[in-house]
């Protein structure tokens, strides 16, 4: 009766408890993705401060900070309020996931997004084109979470 006992407790603690995340479609880590680019840079000088930080519950901690910095480097913040615009984001070209698999054990996906940032104004439309790298990646509680982040400049159209 012992044995049987401590069969069952070596067994169930060499199990792994963790929940086991459902397979997800590429299509839909790639829509989670541009979600959450929609969060980051949608915004406008009358409410960014309230906008802004609601992005960040799409990052872990480390690629948040990153996030705010480009940000911070970038100047948009300030010139979307000093010229009181309101920004929009949309796709220039189709997503792509450059690389999918296991990283520290949890799933993830490389996936770059083409976007096109428009600044809207009274007199004046400004769309940068910007292409964003980020790492994907599924926690243990199985949500999704931007894991690494970069973004880099394409093109500036002007139109008035």
């Amino acid at each position: 009766m012992n044995k049987i006992i401590l069969s069952l407790i070596f067994s169930l603690c060499t199990l792994n408890l963790h929940a086991k995340c459902p397979e997800r479609s590429d299509h839909h880590v790639i829509a989670w993705a541009y979600e959450a680019m929609l969060a980051s840079y949608s915004f406008n000088f009358a409410n960014y401060k309230q906008q802004l930080p609601q992005a960040q519950h799409y990052f872990s901690d480390t690629a948040y900070k990153t996030y705010q910095q480009n940000f911070d480097q970038s100047g948009l913040v300030n010139l979307v309020v000093e010229k009181k615009l309101v920004t929009s984001v949309g796709m220039d070209g189709g997503p792509l996931i450059v690389q999918k698999g296991l990283l520290n054990n949890q799933m993830a996906w490389k996936i770059q997004l083409p976007l096109i940032l428009v600044l809207l104004a009274a007199h004046e439309n400004v769309k940068q084109y910007k292409l964003v790298t980020m790492t994907v990646s599924e926690e243990d509680t199985c949500q999704l979470k931007i894991t690494g982040f970069t973004i880099e400049d394409k093109k500036q159209d002007t139109a008035k």
